[in-house]
């Protein structure tokens, strides 16, 4: 609920940055929806795992299980789009500080990386998906408080 509250905003920012033609904030928005749809699918598998778990028995539970860290890595995409959008934006504008922008691209990139646990059930690529998923937690937060105390120049306004 939190990052959907957040996702709006952010998105609300990039388009005021971005102006009439708002295609980056609108793919923006788009990967972070995608990634947060994709991840409650996966929440929500495994909730089903731990509630009926004596119904599945451990073959059950493990193919469920195997579907969804299959989902949260297809969910890594979305959030490197999400994540180079946003970056990329930052980098055009200067709505907050540049740096931020060049370390989301670099997080963007570790997504692209974690992603690829769709078709590799390899327990590096998986560690490497918890260290972007901290890094971007950490970026999010940088993000959110710069935007909560930087106001937007007049010049940067173009709706």
């Amino acid at each position: 609920m939190a990052f959907l509250l957040f996702l709006g905003s952010l998105w609300a920012r990039l388009r005021r940055v971005e102006g009439v033609a708002s295609r980056l904030s609108v793919v923006a928005l788009s990967g972070g929806i995608a990634a947060l749809g994709l991840a409650v699918i996966a929440d929500a598998i495994n909730s089903y795992v731990a509630l009926y778990i004596g119904d599945l028995g451990p073959g059950g539970a493990k193919a469920f299980y195997l579907l969804a860290v299959i989902i949260v890595s297809f969910a890594a995409f979305g959030l490197a789009v999400f994540v180079s959008a946003t970056s990329v934006m930052i980098l055009r504008h200067s709505f907050v500080e540049r740096w931020l922008g060049w370390i989301g691209l670099a997080i963007a990139g570790l997504w692209l990386i974690a992603g690829i646990g769709v078709a590799d059930n390899n327990t590096p690529i998986h560690t490497l998906g918890f260290i972007a998923f901290l890094l971007w937690a950490g970026w999010l937060l940088v993000l959110a408080v710069l935007m909560l105390t930087r106001e937007l120049p007049a010049d940067a306004t173009q709706a």
